[in-house]
């Protein structure tokens, strides 16, 4: 069910209103002393005429007031010009007018509220108390007389007035202090149980998105008015960090960054700036920022877990309350960001479902295609050898070429399906040798050479060097070329050119095909070489699917690695790998437990 979290009004210990009460008690003192009094004397006598000390007192307090009024010196807490001022007016007063019998130390209890109301309790006995003390001892050297017997009985009362009044406006100034830490906590509670509760909200409405999880994670934080920053990294490969969420702009969403070695020892982890991570640290210059919460998020990967990093400005450690709301913000979106790994697996696993039935219904298709045709011509051609013996030898011939070519038509595919098998079996095992590439190349080209002139392409050679040898499996090495070679023929238009380029790199060599067709579309290309994957706008020729992925499978037996890559002119080229080295498959039996569909 979700709440509203109203914040209850929490206000300094000392107001406007406060200071203006004290305000008018200062002048409510000065004013009934006047009056009492009448600008004439006072009863401890006087070291200055009275008149003028009056009116420097009263235009002194004048601008205090102004100064009051405008500043708020208290309630600001910036008050020590203030009580500098005030303590000096009473400590010159008592002593121009009669030390312990003036009629101005009623000004020291104004003094005492005010050092009251300024300091929190443990600063304020201690200023209360020292200012009590000298303020008595000034009572007794400002004396203008004789000192009485009773002198002592009044400093004493004096003392003990001031160090009551000052310690009942402490004890109350302490308690309202309380009363406003309480209220502020109950906010701040408020405040997270707000966030985590808008968290939750803002989860359930994400779809199991993960991107989506984790900017409400980022979100939920700009409810703690300490926060500075929020910033989620994944893990993207050996110390590597991808930046996957972020309210900061120098840490940019998809970013990567280096933390080679770091990891979290516990689920929360409280670091000082100068303890964190200098890559952080850096990116952290000119922010506000002391305290740093490193939160894992065990959720996003498999092994190594991801961080939530949040940015505290406070001068001190954060406490349990703070630190148990980031456990909390961190398990909620641990649980969120499970799900949401769970949901994405399972849509990935219901996507692969789906293309294995999209694949089934092409291979059939195809299949019975490849099939239907050759077994139509062969069932029409043959009764007509028997039924009609006395056709011309030019008929019969074309008649007994026409089967033959589609007979080795089925050969071929009964033969890249048992191919096909036998690699997913793993039953399929190779003897490499050292062997020169260019006669085998020549003879791959001579085989296919036939196909190649009935659309009239040409065929081109391109090597650096003709002596180039490489170590591999000759027969597996002439399929894959072959395999290419008939689609760059198959699927390049009449009077094109086809050619393979072969070049020499560090550990291996680099075989391509070029040709001028139609090119592979860009959504095509990350699944061209698997299992029964056709081509939407090449399916008339495509057959079943099986060629590119018996080549890719072959290529990586041998360590190899294969791609298709746009030509800039136009068509398609398809690149392979093969080493040179013997020492890349000296361990037949290492290669064959490393080799993976």
């Amino acid at each position: 069910m979700r709440t509203t979290n109203q914040r209850l009004p929490c206000s300094t210990p000392v107001t406007r209103s406060v200071e203006r009460y004290l305000l008018a008690a200062r002048w409510g003192v000065i004013l009934s002393a006047a009056a009492i009094f009448r600008f004439e004397g006072f009863p401890g006598g006087s070291l200055v005429p009275i008149r003028p000390l009056w009116g420097a007192l009263i235009v002194l307090n004048l601008i205090l007031s102004v100064y009051i009024w405008q500043q708020e010196p208290i309630a600001l807490h910036r008050a020590a010009p203030l009580l500098a001022v005030d303590a000096l007016q009473i400590t010159l007063a008592i002593i121009l007018t009669g030390g312990y019998r003036s009629a101005f130390y009623v000004l020291s209890l104004l003094l005492a509220a005010e050092i009251g109301l300024t300091f929190r309790w443990r600063e304020g006995v201690a200023f209360i108390i020292s200012t009590g003390v000298w303020l008595s001892v000034i009572n007794v050297l400002g004396q203008t007389n004789n000192l009485e017997a009773y002198a002592a009985y009044i400093t004493v009362s004096k003392f003990a007035i001031f160090l009551i009044v000052g310690l009942l406006v402490s004890a109350l100034n302490e308690l309202m202090h309380r009363e406003i830490t309480a209220c502020e906590q109950t906010n701040a509670i408020a405040s997270r149980l707000k966030a985590l509760n808008n968290l939750f909200f803002r989860l359930g409405g994400s779809r199991l998105d993960l991107q989506q999880t984790l900017d409400a994670v980022i979100e939920s934080t700009r409810f703690l008015p300490q926060v500075r920053f929020a910033v989620v990294l994944l893990p993207a490969g050996e110390g590597r960090w991808k930046i996957t969420a972020s309210n900061l702009e120098t840490f940019a969403v998809g970013e990567e960054i280096q933390l080679p070695g770091w990891r979290a020892e516990s689920d929360t982890v409280l670091c000082l700036e100068d303890a964190c991570p200098n890559i952080l640290t850096s990116r952290m210059a000119g922010i506000p920022q002391t305290w740093l919460a490193v939160l894992r998020l065990f959720a996003v990967a498999e092994e190594t877990p991801g961080y939530l990093l949040v940015g505290y400005q406070t001068d001190k450690p954060l406490d349990e309350e703070a630190v148990s709301y980031l456990q909390s913000l961190a398990q909620e979106a641990n649980l969120a960001l499970r799900n949401a790994r769970l949901y994405a697996q399972e849509k990935a696993q219901v996507e692969k479902m789906q293309r294995f039935e999209t694949l089934q219904a092409t291979f059939f298709s195809a299949i019975s295609h490849e099939l239907k045709t050759p077994l139509s011509v062969l069932e029409m051609l043959v009764p007509s050898l028997t039924q009609f013996p006395g056709l011309p030898p030019d008929t019969q011939s074309e008649i007994i070429e026409t089967i033959t070519h589609n007979l080795n038509r089925l050969d071929g595919l009964i033969r890249d399906l048992l191919e096909s098998a036998r690699l997913e079996a793993r039953a399929v095992q190779l003897h490499p040798r050292d062997f020169k590439l260019s006669p085998r190349i020549r003879g791959v080209l001579a085989n296919v050479r036939p196909l190649a002139e009935a659309k009239e392409q040409e065929l081109v050679l391109k090597m650096a060097s003709p002596d180039l040898q490489i170590w591999a499996d000759p027969t597996r090495t002439d399929q894959i070329l072959s395999n290419l070679l008939h689609n760059a023929v198959k699927f390049s238009p009449p009077q094109s050119r086809i050619q393979v380029e072969v070049a020499m790199q560090k550990d291996n060599v680099r075989i391509c095909v070029l040709d001028e067709g139609p090119g592979i579309p860009e959504e095509d290309k990350a699944q061209i070489f698997d299992k029964f994957y056709v081509v939407k706008e090449q399916k008339a020729l495509s057959g079943v699917g099986l060629g590119l992925f018996i080549c890719r499978s072959l290529v990586q037996m041998h360590k190899g690695r294969i791609w298709v890559e746009d030509r800039p002119s136009g068509g398609s080229r398809f690149c392979f790998t093969l080493p040179h080295k013997s020492e890349v498959l000296r361990d037949e039996k290492s290669r064959q437990e490393d080799f993976d569909y």
